[in-house]
């Protein structure tokens, strides 16, 4: 219905079942998980459609959070960032647009960026959060 009145773009969003929610969100980044189903199911029914993700932890993570926490409470910024970056290639390998971190992490969205790169997906785009 969406397209019948011109709209041709979608962010998607996960909600993911807590069963497949882990302490370091390795769901977020499964090539056979929902969102990159959802992606090649969108994609191969209307190919002209721009699809943007959500790259970010919490859906996936068990405790709810945009990083990954250790034991003592302290954020762990660069293996959450490792994490995002496969997030991010899963969801260009599926298809997405326009990839659209919202999660907190210092320095994601140049390391997202070079693991877009180096996997071939310079035309994959990055979108601010505050754009969202």
């Amino acid at each position: 219905k969406s397209r019948d009145v011109g709209v041709n773009s979608f962010v998607l969003f996960p909600k993911v079942p807590d069963g497949l929610k882990t302490q370091t969100g390795d769901e977020a980044y499964n090539d056979n998980g929902l969102v990159p189903r959802t992606i090649r199911l969108l994609k191969d029914k209307y190919p002209d459609i721009v699809i943007y993700t959500d790259v970010a932890l919490d859906p996936y993570s068990s405790d709810g959070h945009d990083g990954i926490v250790r034991e003592d409470g302290v954020i762990m910024n660069d293996e959450t960032v490792h994490q995002l970056c496969k997030q991010a290639v899963s969801q260009a390998r599926a298809g997405a647009d326009v990839i659209s971190p919202s999660d907190m992490m210092d320095g994601r969205v140049g390391a997202i960026r070079a693991a877009l790169d180096a996997e071939g997906f310079h035309d994959v785009s990055i979108m601010s959060y505050t754009a969202k």
